[in-house]
């Protein structure tokens, strides 16, 4: 792991705690709603999203995965395994979520999903380029993970954290989009 990348996620993610709630709040929704009106989203049946953290101020998904599930959608979402490693489970009730070591909601267990089915995958990341290099937390899971599927790879991000360009290394999946408050860009 680079040591630029290790400083950027620092100093991004102290960047995004001192966001105003309110703010963060709107961003997140009108994200969401450039979400659930994309074609990308209609079109797809199989979604694949993570539960966002408040701690780290992520924009937002849980509207989104309640609205998933209440669109007929089959909700796919990321339990950690050992090895840096996910396994991806089908989740019909956010209820029956757990928390955890690292304050993540992550499923239970139950149906295990095939990353090959996921048609959309939505990612977790602290910033992106416009050229699809996407910056992680640093652990390598949603990286992994992608090599193993053909889904549409999205990113949702406040456009401030739309950087010029993001160091890419050998091991790093890009983003085929990302949507901020103005809009999906595909990269």
């Amino acid at each position: 792991m680079s040591a630029v990348k290790q400083e950027l996620r620092k100093k991004l993610i102290s960047q995004r705690r001192q966001l105003d709630i309110s703010y963060a709040n709107s961003v997140s929704g009108q994200i969401t709603e450039h979400l659930i009106s994309s074609s990308v989203y209609e079109q797809s049946s199989v979604v694949h999203c993570y539960a966002s953290m408040k701690a780290n101020n992520e924009i937002s998904t849980w509207s989104i995965l309640k609205k998933v599930i209440s669109d007929g959608k089959s909700l796919v979402m990321s339990k950690m395994s050992s090895e840096f490693s996910l396994k991806h489970y089908f989740v019909e009730d956010l209820g029956n979520l757990k928390i955890n070591k690292f304050g993540i909601a992550e499923p239970r267990g139950g149906e295990e999903a095939n990353p090959r089915e996921l048609e959309l995958i939505i990612i977790p990341m602290l910033a992106c380029d416009k050229k699809g290099n996407r910056l992680g937390y640093g652990a390598g899971y949603y990286d992994r993970f992608l090599k193993k599927s053909n889904g549409f790879r999205l990113g949702l991000c406040d456009q401030q954290f739309v950087l010029d360009e993001i160091q890419s290394e050998v091991h790093d999946q890009k983003l085929h989009g990302y949507i901020t408050q103005n809009g999906l860009i595909i990269c």
